[in-house]
């Protein structure tokens, strides 16, 4: 009992460190962010997201400053993966469009990612590498510069860090629910970046490395087949 309670303490601990380093450094950068030209006007890859998410939002398809040709993408298919930007149109409805939210949007998700990663690393190598990783990802500057951009680095991360703590998570057992949580994350994280199918193999096999060491039944190969 008392290892158990000094474990969950120190767990608490690690993870609250983490949120404070990582929020400090956000509320120092923030004023150097918030008056930045990429962050007033956007470049152009973050600007055609932006483009796209006002007239996902506002069916406002304006002129597109980047570039004399309109993307007319209300009238052709996608020229990049429509996840992020289909994200940033639901910020835009709700709470209106502006850089400002987005920004402390992806703030959240990065943070969020940092958590997750903590908790598979906790898993896999123990509290220590666990700390370690949260931190470090909590506070690499790769993600606070895409934070203020309109791009999908941190959506992407948290996707990708929640993706493999489900998958994780088939440790204890691969049951429907679970299973289609983890397929359901892995089908948002493809459509913010298509390289991600890649990965669905490695699942795949992960599941059925953990169904044949386990020596459950065929029902088991079913559900990870349907459900993911």
């Amino acid at each position: 009992m008392i290892d158990m309670h000094g474990t969950t303490k120190s767990t608490g601990w690690a993870v609250m460190v983490i949120l404070l380093a990582g929020i400090g450094l956000r509320m120092l950068y923030w004023p150097e962010l918030s008056q930045s030209a990429t962050f007033l006007s956007p470049p152009p890859d973050a600007a055609f997201h932006e483009h796209w998410a006002r007239g996902l939002a506002f069916n406002e398809w304006r002129p597109f400053e980047h570039g004399s040709a309109d993307p007319e993408i209300q009238d052709h298919p996608y020229f990049r993966p429509p996840g992020y930007p289909f994200f940033l149109a639901a910020i835009y409805r709700v709470f209106g469009g502006g850089p400002t939210v987005p920004a402390l949007f992806n703030m959240l998700l990065s943070l969020a990612g940092s958590l997750f990663l903590f908790q598979i690393a906790a898993r896999l190598a123990g509290r220590t590498t666990a700390f370690a990783a949260g931190l470090m990802s909590a506070t690499y500057w790769g993600l606070l510069y895409y934070e203020g951009m309109l791009l999908e680095p941190p959506l992407l991360f948290f996707l990708m860090a929640s993706g493999l703590w489900l998958c994780l998570g088939w440790l204890d057992g691969i049951g429907w629910g679970r299973t289609m949580l983890a397929g359901v994350v892995a089908g948002i994280g493809i459509l913010v970046r298509p390289n991600l199918l890649l990965c669905l193999p490695i699942c795949a096999a992960w599941g059925l490395w953990l169904i044949w060491r386990r020596g459950d039944s065929w029902k088991a190969v079913i559900r990870l087949g349907i459900a993911y």
